[in-house]
């Protein structure tokens, strides 16, 4: 990777952003521009258990950084090309193309709501198994979240109740994306979502339902320990046990406490 001089990456991002209303040009000048600043010592999915599936460049976040800045103006100035140019994005199966086709959604805004809604569920087909998203698909959530909530909290109920593991998972990284920025007013029908799951745990893999109890319980520790309990008396001991066994270290002293307490006088 060649070292990054701000003054050339500027001059580059500059022409970069000039063919934002002409997608085919644009990719063509994104993926020479990635291929420029390319990692290549790095290979993709060489650490950790979650295994980047899609290639990716390996860039630096300074690139990106400075090609989202140039961009979200164009973007709210002109949805209807910025939409047009998400497309065109995410048709690359990259991880760089497909994380900024998702940032221009996430700054678009959506009045009315419905093209986003549509591509955002087009996309989230195989979400889920794409560990290099992760969590990155709140950003494309982002003005739904601020301006249509009600269109936000449809989608993510649609992907919690959904028979499909994939969209099942990407609920549960949207909430613990949501409780990771303090986002918590719409826990109680968090909990509601979550409650098949957990009477229903081989719905999804335990790690994945897991981070999803560390991260309410970091956030919202009383409420959260209350909801285990309730789903610990309809389903009894076992795999509920265990999941609050495995989560105890995300919740303060006294909470961990009465977990352990409510387990031993079952």
């Amino acid at each position: 990777m060649p070292a990054i001089q701000l003054a050339r990456l500027r001059i580059q991002v500059a022409d970069l952003v000039e063919s934002f209303a002409t997608p085919k040009v644009f990719v063509r000048k994104l993926r020479d521009m990635l291929d420029f600043y390319a990692d290549r010592a790095r290979r993709p999915g060489g650490g950790g258990a979650k295994t980047i599936l899609m290639p990716a460049f390996n860039v630096s976040q300074q690139v990106l950084r400075q090609i989202e800045r140039a961009l979200q103006p164009k973007v709210i100035a002109d949805p209807t090309s910025a939409l047009t140019l998400a497309d065109a994005l995410w048709l690359e199966n990259w991880y760089e193309f497909r994380l900024l086709a998702l940032e221009i959604l996430g700054w678009i805004p959506p009045r009315p709501p419905e093209p986003i809604q549509e591509r955002i569920k087009h996309w989230s087909q195989d979400a889920g198994r794409e560990h290099a998203l992760d969590k990155h698909w709140i950003r494309g959530l982002a003005s739904l979240l601020k301006e249509s909530p009600k269109s936000f909290l449809s989608l993510v109920e649609e992907w919690m109740a959904a028979p499909d593991e994939g969209q099942k998972i990407l609920g549960l990284r949207v909430i613990q994306s949501l409780m990771d920025v303090g986002e918590i007013e719409h826990l109680p029908m968090f909990f509601n979502w979550l409650s098949p799951i957990l009477q229903d745990p081989g719905a999804v893999p335990e790690g994945d339902i897991l981070d999803t109890i560390r991260s309410l319980a970091r956030r919202s520790p009383q409420e959260t320990a209350y909801f285990l309990r309730q789903n610990l008396a309809r389903s009894g001991e076992g795999e509920m046990s265990r999941l609050i066994r495995l989560s105890l270290d995300s919740f303060p002293p006294d909470v961990q406490e009465r977990l352990r307490s409510h387990l031993r006088n079952l």
